[in-house]
C-alpha cells in the first residue's frame, strides 16, 4: 500500500510575496536531476501519475497583479508537513480568502477542500 496523496492547487498569490520565498517556491517546481539541492524539490514532477491517474504538473506563472500557481501532484505522507510548512508560509500573499485546491489520499475518490482563511490554510489533516 502506498501512502500517496493527490494535490491541487489553484491558487492566486500577491505581487508583495517575498523574493528570498518565491525564490524556494520556485525551487520546488524545478527538477534537481543531479541532487545539486539540499532539499529535495517537493512540486516538481512531470508526466504520468503513478498512482492518482492523469498527468502531474506545476506552473508559476506571472500576473499583472501577482502569480499564479497551478498544481497537480503526488505527495508522499511522509512530506505532508513539509507541504503544510509551504503552504501555511505562502497563506498570508494569497490575493483572496477562499478555496484555493484539493488534497485526498489516492485510493478516496474525494478529499479536502484547501482553504485560506485569516491568512492560514486549512483542510490538511495531519
Amino acid at each position: 500500500m502506498s501512502d500517496i496523496h493527490e494535490l491541487r492547487l489553484d491558487w492566486h498569490l500577491s505581487a508583495d510575496l517575498p523574493a528570498a520565498l518565491l525564490a524556494e517556491l520556485r525551487g520546488h517546481l524545478e527538477p534537481d536531476p543531479e541532487g545539486e539541492r539540499e532539499p529535495e524539490p517537493l512540486l516538481d514532477a512531470t508526466g504520468p501519475a503513478w498512482r492518482v491517474g492523469g498527468v502531474l504538473s506545476s506552473v508559476l506563472t506571472p500576473l499583472p497583479d501577482g502569480w499564479a500557481l497551478v498544481v497537480r501532484q503526488e505527495v508522499h505522507t511522509e512530506r505532508l508537513d513539509e507541504l503544510r510548512d509551504l503552504l501555511d508560509r505562502l497563506a498570508p500573499y494569497a490575493v483572496a480568502a477562499g478555496a484555493i485546491g484539493s488534497i485526498r489520499f489516492y485510493e478516496y475518490d474525494s478529499g479536502e477542500v484547501l482553504e485560506v482563511r485569516d491568512g492560514v490554510v486549512r483542510g490538511i489533516r495531519l
